[in-house]
């Protein structure tokens, strides 16, 4: 084998997984970091979208609300719906503000609030691509994009 042949084997390895669970109708979970600073200051979050699957969403943990995290959930649903939920390019999407007040329900708010408190608790680790961070997942099972 030469080197091209092993590197296009070991991509479809890597992205087997995310391709398999897409066409079973599975929606990955995503990873949730809250990191201390993010690299644009105007950005609510950071939104990774890795090539191979691992999709990230990034908040900065000293202002990161629910209405932060619902903006960027509803940027990777929307990505995901449109690009496909397997990736062969890394995507980086820097979300600039909040959602309106109201578009997202008070009971989901709720549960993203929860779901912070709950990340907040964790110690802070290394992050592998994002470095010193606390991290959780979240199912995005019912973050389905609603095309319009």
């Amino acid at each position: 084998m030469n080197l091209r042949t092993i590197l296009l084997v070991s991509a479809a390895m890597v992205a087997a997984p995310s391709l398999a669970a897409q066409q079973r109708g599975e929606v990955p979970p995503a990873m949730v970091v809250l990191v201390a600073s993010l690299p644009d200051s105007s950005s609510c979050a950071v939104v990774l979208r890795r090539a191979g699957g691992g999709d990230v969403i990034v908040l900065r943990d000293a202002d990161a609300s629910a209405d932060d995290l619902a903006s960027a959930i509803a940027a990777l649903a929307r990505s995901r719906a449109v690009d496909g939920a397997a990736l062969t390019n890394t995507l980086r999407m820097r979300i600039q503000s909040a959602r309106p007040v109201g578009a997202t329900p008070r009971g989901l708010l709720e549960r993203l609030e929860q779901t912070l408190r709950q990340i907040r608790r964790i110690p802070v680790a290394d992050v592998p691509g994002i470095g010193p961070a606390r991290s959780g997942t979240i199912p995005m099972t019912q973050f389905r994009h609603r095309r319009s």
